[in-house]
């Protein structure tokens, strides 16, 4: 039986499976293995502005993508829907309403960007749910985009961001709880790769320090869904990032356009990865994690 919150995920990004936590197989005791036999420094990095962190994001993602609209709730009126929220009388409709009246719909640029939080490595998005009411009538409403101080890994970590709302923004376009993050991690690994910053170390390390920390605390609480969720789509994206460098210039352009039809709510990120042969059991996770650490 799926959990309160687990079902209101399920009906909010219209998740279909992943909402139970899958078993340990082989592939994950051999991954595990082979994380925990290496070190992952984290790398000094570099201040940038946050104008410049905003346009090598947009320009990265521009290039590549027809970014979609997205609901933006103005910081002045978060009160107003906090309290709304909280209160007894609160209904589908009323909230409708609220979004009809408050919100805007434009690019996913105009989020605002925050510098809240001294965790070098932080990004999260923050959105408005509206719990207790339909969730698969009402969109996500995206708030403010919180970010560690800004350094030039500050990029990666915002397009990873920008990604999380494309796909908030098409219900079902990630059919698997556990696969929500695959994207988002993918695009954060692809700029750093394409970047002329040399920062793809920096952020390979992190991910696979992160990794690490994620199966260690999957083997002490083996039915965390939410963490079962990062280290899946974690080892995914590390196989399809590994898919992406092995691609010629016109067969990366056919890839981000199979993205861009997944954004377009034209096809789903399953079928992406079936055609890439991506599986949490495939054979090649182990050969794509040792090659990504190989790029450094």
């Amino acid at each position: 039986m799926l959990t309160l919150d687990m079902e209101q995920e399920r009906k909010r990004h219209g998740y279909e499976v992943g909402l139970t936590a899958p078993r340990m197989g082989k592939n994950f005791k051999e991954i595990k293995s082979f994380v925990d036999s290496n070190d992952y420094p984290l790398y000094d990095t570099t201040p940038m502005s946050a104008s410049k962190v905003k346009r090598q994001t947009r320009e990265f993602f521009n290039s590549l993508f027809r970014v979609h609209n997205v609901y933006i709730l103005p910081e002045k009126y978060e009160q107003l829907f906090d309290r709304y929220l909280g209160s007894k009388v609160k209904t589908t409709e009323g909230f409708s309403s609220l979004i009809l009246k408050y919100t805007s719909y434009e690019t996913p640029f105009y989020i605002p960007l925050k510098q809240q939080v001294s965790d070098p490595y932080y990004s999260g998005l923050i959105c408005y749910f509206p719990d207790g009411l339909d969730e698969e009538a009402l969109p996500i409403i995206n708030s403010k985009i919180v970010m560690s101080p800004y350094t030039n890994i500050s990029p990666s970590f915002y397009v990873n961001q920008i990604c999380s709302t494309q796909l908030d923004g098409v219900r079902g376009s990630v059919p698997n709880f556990h696969d929500r993050e695959v994207l988002s991690i993918l695009m954060e690994k692809i700029l750093a790769y394409e970047s002329s910053d040399d920062i793809f170390p920096i952020i390979h390390n992190y991910r696979m320090r992160e990794l690490k920390t994620d199966m260690q605390l999957i083997k002490e609480d083996p039915k965390n869904n939410v963490v079962w969720s990062f280290v899946i789509s974690t080892i995914k994206a590390e196989e399809l990032f590994d898919y992406y460098i092995s691609l010629s210039d016109n067969d990366k352009r056919e890839f981000f356009k199979t993205i861009q039809r997944i954004f377009d709510g034209e096809m789903s990120l399953q079928e992406l990865l079936n055609t890439s042969e991506i599986t949490l059991e495939s054979d090649r996770a182990i050969p794509a994690i040792k090659r990504n650490l190989a790029l450094k």
